[in-house]
């Protein structure tokens, strides 16, 4: 690598000294860095109106974490197709924040050609209108995720490979300092600029070592006609230093489907779902001992690990169901983890239809439920778009196949949920070793309210949790709960307008409001607790139960204040 730096063209401006200094008088920047915006020839110029007080407001407002920027920047990879993500993060360094190497974020999405580079550089407007040509919805909306950059560095740099060429922008935010009027006729321009491929192999040297897998994605030889796209961070900015690996893992982590056709490399190591981990109930795999249900067809059989169904072939995958949903958590907003998924030849056909064409199916093992199958032999009723199917007998012995499977684990699901029934017992709620219908619902509304920045009807929000440890909190606090999810029940005078109870999961403290009508019912006037204890343990697990069924957050708590009222009128207070 130290070879091919040595080897930099004088047009890529930057001379390295023995000592590792630069000559051309830059500071605060890394002595290895390249000069992208004098690299190559340029091909054109790109104008970019922007002001200096808006875009440091408005991200600095947006950004407070540089975990959340980074995320943003690799949205844009998912946006642009991308199924391959590198995020490379300088190596930890005792220097300032700006004399750290670049972070690269290295994607194969569809890459920029001029109007490409054109467009990303167009603040407040974009073209992401819809579904993309593979079903993703697309995560950005109004084009200024360019702008998560500002508060993590100075300079922001694109190398891009599309149609056969490549091109690349650097911006340099400091020659935004001091423009406080917007002014449209005298906007900054960004050059537009051109290299060959010996020219970005040096640019981008470093890559090479620090990700070969990445490196590959790039130079590879099968790569040489497929288009990428590398965004460097560089000359970082103090915010930087609160970065946290360990932190940018799980929120990649909880924003990825269980399934989906988009990896993410961080240093080399794939981020796997946070949902991978999830238990399971039952696993079925097609084809195997386990699978009852091709038995059951007529037609139908097994031979090799496959399903063989009359008209459609050869079927294989594998079904489980899971102790927790996996329909919930902020991966929905990018992909489902639920449901059947249905390839062909290897493509998803059913991204957005992820029953398939059945009907409705119980929610609360729907939600726990996945399926990804393999049948090539869908191929031939296939519609034209290839993103359904026509209907017929063949079709309709398929689905009828996907029902017979869910329905296999939908029933262990419930004789599950009976053993858990069983051990549930409100007497447990305040003792060691509680049921899981106690925990998870406790967990689901703490997890969500801290997510949210804001409390529900019952659920405080823990003072002390903020973006950087707030994975760390959530873990902790699911294993305390593990062991009492209620150390302590205490009441308290808040009013008789206030309600009924709060949980504080800080320090798991139950908060009975005595003032209220119902509980003043309850307890006989103060006279006796007990039944107000019971019945507070148990309304504090309703929010996480109601969600566990679908209900989403607004909607739990819209229930639980009219439910109030009708406590109120039951104890007479009309």
């Amino acid at each position: 690598m130290e070879a091919r730096r040595a080897a930099l063209p004088d047009n890529l401006g930057v001379t390295v000294t023995d000592h590792g200094e630069q000559e051309n008088g830059l500071t605060n920047v890394a002595a290895n860095e390249p000069e992208f915006a004098s690299a190559g020839r340029e091909v054109d110029e790109i104008p970019v109106s922007l002001n200096y007080d808006i875009i440091r407001l408005f991200s600095e407002g947006l950004y407070k974490s540089p975990h959340k920027a980074i995320e943003e920047l690799v949205s844009n990879s998912y946006d642009a197709e991308a199924e391959r993500v590198h995020i490379l993060l300088p190596e930890e360094s005792e220097g300032e924040a700006g004399s750290l190497a670049p972070l690269w974020v290295i994607d194969d999405g569809h890459g920029m050609d001029v109007g490409g580079f054109r467009q990303l550089w167009r603040v407040a407007e974009s073209n992401k209108n819809g579904p993309s040509p593979k079903g993703r919805a697309p995560i950005g909306q109004f084009g200024i995720g360019k702008l998560a950059a500002y508060v993590l560095a100075w300079k922001l740099t694109h190398v891009s490979r599309m149609d056969g060429k490549l091109r690349l922008t650097s911006m340099n935010f400091h020659d935004v300092e001091g423009r406080r009027q917007s002014d449209p006729g005298d906007p900054i321009r960004i050059s537009l600029r051109e290299v060959n491929e010996s020219e970005a192999k040096m640019l981008l040297a470093e890559i090479e070592d620090r990700d070969p897998a990445a490196w590959k994605l790039m130079f590879g030889k099968e790569q040489r006609r497929h288009a990428w796209t590398a965004a460097a961070l560089s000359d970082f900015k103090d915010l930087y230093r609160k970065l946290s690996t360990g932190i940018l893992h799980w929120v990649l982590s909880t924003g990825l489907p269980l399934h989906t056709n988009f990896g993410i490399r961080l240093n080399g190591n794939p981020v796997q779902s946070s949902k991978t981990n999830l238990r399971e109930i039952k696993t079925i795999v097609l084809g195997g001992d386990g699978d009852t249900v091709a038995d059951t067809l007529d037609g139908a059989c097994r031979s090799n690990g496959c399903v063989n169904l009359p008209g459609i072939g050869e079927v294989s995958g594998q079904a489980r169901i899971c102790e927790k949903q996996l329909s919930t958590g902020k991966s929905g907003d990018v992909g489902r983890s639920h449901g059947f998924f249905v390839r062909v030849r290897g493509r998803v056909v059913n991204l957005e239809d992820e029953l398939f064409g059945l009907e409705a199916l119980n929610h609360a093992a729907w939600s726990r439920f996945a399926l990804e199958v393999d049948a090539d032999g869908l191929r031939d009723h296939l519609l034209s778009s290839r993103e359904g199917v026509r209907d017929s007998d063949d079709v309709r012995r398929f689905r009828n196949y996907l029902r017979g499977t869910f329905n296999a684990c939908r029933a262990a699901y419930e004789a599950w949920q009976r053993k858990q029934d069983g051990e549930l017992d409100l007497g447990r709620l305040l003792s060691k070793g509680p049921s899981a219908h106690v925990t998870e619902p406790l967990f689901r509304s703490v997890r969500n309210a801290v997510e949210a920045g804001t409390e529900s009807f019952y659920v405080q929000v823990p003072a002390e949790v903020s973006e950087e440890n707030r994975s760390e909190w959530l873990e902790a606090f699911e294993g305390a709960i593990a062991e009492a999810p209620f150390d302590r029940t205490m009441f308290e005078e808040r009013g008789p307008h206030a309600p009924a109870l709060r949980y504080d999961p800080a320090k798991r403290t139950l908060k009975v409001n005595s003032d209220h009508p119902f509980i003043d019912k309850l307890t006989g006037g103060g006279r006796q607790r007990n039944p107000a204890r019971l019945f507070a343990s148990s309304e504090a697990l309703l929010d996480g139960q109601l969600q566990d069924h679908g209900i989403d957050r607004t909607a739990a708590t819209g229930f639980l204040r009219d439910r109030d009222r009708v406590l109120r009128i039951a104890a007479g207070d009309a």
